[in-house]
């Protein structure tokens, strides 16, 4: 049920949290991975966002390797020598194809539906953003199964983005990431991705 009628808030950015790979130093990436969510969650309810459109980013949620604006819909990606020197990275590439899960999400109503809901305290939104989060992991499952055989690449790059999720608050369970995002890649398509209609269990 709806709780009572409220101001309009500010759009939630939603971050796409470093899953630190071996070669791409903590250091770069922003916080440890087991740091970052509580980071990203203060940094969303802190952030510089003015009232209304057009705006820019101020600065990037701590321990976010990329955001996504529903208000200007762009994406923002934290580059770096470190970053830029490991351009062909299975790992960045499903970074940014997670961030454009969520335009996705912005465009189909999804994410306007779920920022339309009321919720007492971040600890009830939680379990929403990982329904949102993991989503986005499955489409950019889905987007890069659809690819697959034009990116020349082995499979063991994808074993290894797959072995590189870790738990974390606000993305759920590494074994969740992992499944939600072979999911999408061996379905190709956004049908294998309702996290809403899902287990809890696969969800947490």
């Amino acid at each position: 049920m709806r709780g009572a009628a409220r101001p309009p808030r500010r759009p939630r950015l939603l971050a796409g949290l470093p899953r630190i790979p071996d070669g791409l130093p903590q250091r770069e990436l922003g916080v440890p991975a087991h740091q970052g969510e509580a980071a990203v969650l203060q940094a969303q309810a802190r952030n510089d966002l003015p009232d209304r459109p057009p705006h820019r980013l101020r600065r990037l949620p701590r321990g976010a390797q990329a955001v996504y604006c529903p208000i200007n819909k762009k994406i923002t990606f934290f580059l770096s020598p470190s970053i830029l020197s490991q351009p062909t990275e299975l790992f960045l590439f499903q970074v940014m194809a997670h961030e454009y899960g969520h335009h996705v999400q912005q465009l189909s109503g999804i994410m306007g539906a779920v920022d339309s809901r009321t919720y007492k305290s971040d600890k009830d939104f939680l379990p929403v953003l990982r329904q949102v989060e993991l989503q986005a992991e499955c489409l950019s499952g889905a987007f890069i199964g659809s690819v697959w055989q034009s990116l020349g690449r082995r499979q063991s790059d994808f074993t290894y983005v797959l072995r590189a999720a870790t738990d974390t608050a606000s993305h759920g369970k590494a074994a969740n990431i992992a499944y939600w995002l072979e999911r999408g890649f061996d379905q190709e398509g956004p049908g294998a991705c309702n996290t809403f209609s899902a287990p809890k269990s696969k969800v947490a």
